[in-house]
């Protein structure tokens, strides 16, 4: 593992970011916390998987600023976060080539439109890491808490009206199509992700039974009247 010490850059960001998030903090997933784990997963993978110092430095920034455009919109917010992003550096003043990197590694955490893939195909080993740091939770323990407080989250903020079994049979979709990238996120997630997500197939199937069950009671009890 390589030890990399956190650049005045990266530090600056981490203030400004922050501040910035304070406005977001009622949100039940996608807050401070959520970009503080994120940060620091994606810094223990530059370390894990030996990036270069500027790729490192230009990686975390782009962690600390990935969320930010759910501070102005909620839905498609990620080429918010990308500008956002943008707009701090330059003031900064940093490489335009590097603003751009930022930008994109930015953009690898968006669910695209146009395919029935729920993820961006990473280009690099920099999106591999943001998308496994940002995608960390399918193998935590904590995992269906966490998906709680985004179904919460969703319901008030997205103005979603899906039902909590609709959001789970979706839940295990994300689960089926992510599959983690870096070496180490494979060695230290992929078993308890497996676990999680048989645990939610046993969810799923039980209600399906139940729902089937009721069901039938309905029409059989309809046919007595």
């Amino acid at each position: 593992m390589k030890n990399y010490q956190i650049s005045p850059l990266v530090l600056a960001a981490r203030s400004y970011v922050s501040i910035l998030l304070e406005s977001v903090n009622d949100h039940p997933y996608h807050n401070i916390d959520h970009t503080c784990s994120v940060y620091l997963r994606t810094k223990y993978l530059c370390e894990c998987e030996w990036i270069t110092w500027d790729e490192k430095e230009d990686i975390l920034i782009a962690a600390l600023f990935h969320d930010t455009g759910f501070t102005e919109v909620y839905k498609k917010n990620e080429s918010t976060g990308a500008q956002i992003a943008r707009s701090w550096l330059q003031e900064k003043h940093h490489d335009k080539e590097r603003i751009e990197r930022v930008e994109r590694i930015i953009m690898a955490t968006t669910f695209p439109d146009s395919s029935d893939w729920l993820f961006h195909t990473p280009i690099d080993i920099l999106e591999e890491i943001i998308q496994d740091a940002d995608m960390d939770n399918l193998g935590c323990k904590n995992s269906f808490t966490l998906s709680a407080a985004i179904y919460d989250e969703i319901r008030v903020f997205g103005h979603s009206t899906l039902s909590f079994f609709e959001y789970l049979k979706m839940d295990r979709e994300i689960f089926t199509q992510f599959h983690f990238h870096t070496r180490t996120a494979k060695s230290e997630r992929n078993f308890q992700k497996n676990q999680n997500l048989n645990m939610l197939e046993e969810v799923i199937l039980r209600e399906e039974e139940i729902k089937t069950i009721t069901m039938r009671e309905t029409i059989l009890h309809s046919l007595q009247v």
